[in-house]
């Protein structure tokens, strides 16, 4: 049986002077955000234990090694900087961040404590709370008015307010702030312990 990640990493090696290296990532980053686009369904991935299996058994057939890669020097350098950068990477290649953010809120929603009361302000959260976990912890997030409302289907004002509440509330806390019409302010959002329950019936991540 063919490994399901054959034809990516066929493409991915015939294609590979065309990728660019994203600078202070693992070697193999590029690669993981491919292989993504086929162990990742409804926000969920494969384990990375047999995402790696997959991958060796692509290379096998492909009659490739894992020095095959840029910037890898031996096979268990390889393996390991796979199973690395799999566990970090959420975004499969190809995929528009913001969108990809507001698929997994809708897909996986977390019920957050809030004073407000407004469960389309519950979503705003959400898609928060998704986009700074596929960026990564402590790295600003920018949640720009005309993009976001579009997506959820608010006016810009609405997101703006939403972004003041959740400040006042304690899930967001500005980085950097706006420059009209050049720079998007960023974010870091808050995750609450106490508040990150599970909505009956919805998985919690």
């Amino acid at each position: 049986m063919a490994s399901p990640l054959l034809q990516v990493t066929r493409r991915y090696l015939e294609e590979r002077n065309d990728w660019d290296r994203h600078d202070g990532k693992e070697p193999l980053w590029d690669y993981v955000r491919v292989v993504l686009t086929v162990t990742m369904k409804g926000g969920q991935k494969l384990p990375p234990d047999e995402a790696l299996e997959w991958a060796e058994m692509a290379l096998d057939e492909l009659g490739e090694t894992w020095e095959s890669f840029e910037g890898i020097d031996d096979c268990e350098g390889g393996r390991s900087d796979f199973f690395m950068a799999y566990q970090r990477a959420k975004l499969p290649a190809g995929e528009d961040l913001l969108q990809f953010a507001w698929e997994r809120a809708e897909a996986n929603p977390v019920k957050f404590a809030h004073k407000f009361p407004s469960d389309e302000y519950v979503r705003f959260l959400n898609f928060a709370y998704r986009l700074q976990e596929i960026i990564g912890e402590e790295k600003p997030i920018a949640i720009p008015r005309k993009e976001v409302s579009e997506l959820m289907g608010a006016t810009t004002k609405t997101v703006s307010n939403w972004r003041t509440i959740a400040q006042m509330e304690g899930y967001l806390s500005q980085v950097k702030k706006c420059i009209p019409h050049r720079v998007a302010a960023t974010y870091l959002f808050h995750s609450h312990p106490e508040s990150k329950t599970t909505e009956p019936g919805k998985t919690q991540v």
